[in-house]
């Protein structure tokens, strides 16, 4: 009864998140200022007259492509459905290598710093690492070491082998995107609508030059996702085993998966319950295993690659580092180009001006937050702040795949696909990605109505909430 009423509990709230999310999709959304390809974007009304129409026809294109996909197809859906996903995954990996071809803009900011202190790791020249950056972000370390393997194994090719990785796991991500609609839904027609509208999603292709941990991350946390929604609905094993490889390896590509790990426990912890009042021990068991190893993998992970990246870079393993709360009181605070609670480095101005100091910079952090907290409750601070910085981190249509990967409009570093770089090209490709985007929320929406609506719990559809929450972190 317990499970049954928390299962209900976050389902409601993850439809009242979509729900908002839908609603505001069609009010106003975030527009990135083309001629400049600059970072902040700007708060912009959103046309009913134009998104809806995109969006019912962009709708009717895939329920017509489905349903002509699978016509006469009663016994063969299951078939149709892995050709279906094949194509797409082709299609995927085409628009993927003409963005290779086309884009030829090199890393900068934490892309670069990362690649670079990679080079000189392998290259023994370990000494000369800024360390001052890494005292700031430690989190980078771990997937500075990541990227460093593929330095290592490709040499002088290293960088491309990389992006080439990041199109591998674009094309991951659609692929069991779509598996996981299928298994979540039970129908294949949803699997492959939903493949089709992942293809159709420009920036996950975009983000493939993006020389950080975004898309290996994503792709693995899906994949997490996936196995333990197949844990619970087959209870095979080897599901377990390919969950507790996925975790890992999210983790060191992109440390802030955390919550995506967290997700995954809660589920698992609330599937043994129900496993143990059905006296399904072996099961039980297995899904506790699956909820709390992950934890000791991932600390396992942070201090090995801790330790190793001072081994070659000299620093000091008990140096003063940035903490958690500097991150947090800047997300409470803030408001910069980037919108509400964007980066704008007041947490590393709040840890020189605390002498650098992790102890002093926590408590000052913590009684900045308190106040913050405060502000907001009786009124001094609005709470438009995070009504704002929802409509920033969430209904961006590019999601910041355009910002990230072309940092100014120059046609020379754009080869071949200089033509659809322009700005009212890049205008209409907008529009069509905010009715997708807004296609998206609502179907979200949809579905979490009809689980509610299910008197049979199924635990494994929690794993939509967090699938939602977990693209925040890469946006």
């Amino acid at each position: 009864m317990l499970v049954n009423i928390l299962y209900r509990v976050l389902i409601a709230l993850a439809l009242l998140f979509t729900a908002i999310l839908a609603i505001l999709g069609f009010r106003v959304h975030m527009e990135v200022e083309f001629a400049s390809m600059a970072e902040g974007l700007t708060n912009i009304l959103t046309s009913p007259a134009t998104t809806i129409p995109l969006a019912l026809i962009l709708t009717a294109i895939n329920v017509t492509v489905t349903t002509l996909f699978y016509r006469n197809a009663t016994n063969k859906k299951c078939r149709r459905f892995n050709i279906s996903i094949l194509c797409v995954v082709v299609i995927c990996i085409v628009l993927g290598v003409s963005w290779l071809i086309g884009n030829s803009y090199d890393p900068v900011g934490d892309q670069k710093n990362v690649w670079e202190t990679a080079s000189l790791i392998l290259q023994n020249r370990g000494k000369e690492v800024n360390l001052s950056y890494y005292k700031m972000y430690s989190q980078q370390k771990v997937i500075c070491l990541m990227m460093a393997l593929f330095i290592n194994i490709f040499q002088n090719n290293g960088l491309l082998a990389y992006r080439i990785f990041c199109l591998i796991c674009a094309a991951l991500i659609v692929f069991l995107g779509a598996k996981q609609a299928y298994h979540l839904t039970g129908r294949e027609e949803a699997g492959t609508a939903s493949a089709i509208m992942l293809v159709e999603f420009i920036p996950i292709v975009l983000y493939s030059t993006y020389v950080y941990g975004t898309l290996p991350s994503l792709c693995f946390t899906l994949l997490a996702f996936y196995a333990a929604t197949r844990l619970i609905q087959t209870q095979r094993s080897y599901w377990l085993v390919v969950e507790l490889v996925a975790i890992p390896l999210m983790y060191a590509f992109y440390t802030a998966t955390m919550i995506a790990m967290i997700a995954i426990s809660v589920v698992l912890i609330l599937y043994a319950v129900v496993s143990f009042q059905k006296r399904n021990s072996l099961v039980a068991i297995a899904a506790l295993f699956g909820a709390l190893l992950p934890f000791l993998l991932v600390f396992g992970i942070r201090v090995a690659t801790g330790n190793i990246f001072c081994q070659y870079t000299g620093l000091n393993p008990n140096e003063d580092t940035l903490p958690a709360t500097a991150w947090i009181r800047m997300g409470l605070t803030s408001d910069s180009d980037l919108g509400p609670g964007g980066y704008d480095a007041s947490n590393v101005e709040l840890f020189r001006d605390n002498d650098s100091d992790t102890e002093k910079t926590d408590a000052a952090a913590r009684k900045e937050i308190h106040r913050a907290l405060e502000d907001y409750l009786n009124g001094s601070r609005s709470m438009a702040f995070f009504w704002k910085k929802t409509e920033t981190q969430w209904l961006d249509p590019w999601f910041n795949g355009l910002t990230m990967t072309v940092y100014s409009p120059d046609p020379e570093k754009m080869g071949i696909l200089a033509p659809f770089f322009v700005p009212l090209t890049l205008e209409r490709i907008q529009r069509c990605l905010l009715a997708l985007m807004n296609v998206c929320y609502c179907l979200a929406s949809l579905y979490l109505v009809l689980q509610i609506r299910n008197k049979k719990p199924r635990l494994e559809t929690l794993l939509l909430r967090y699938t939602l929450w977990e693209a925040l972190c890469f946006s």
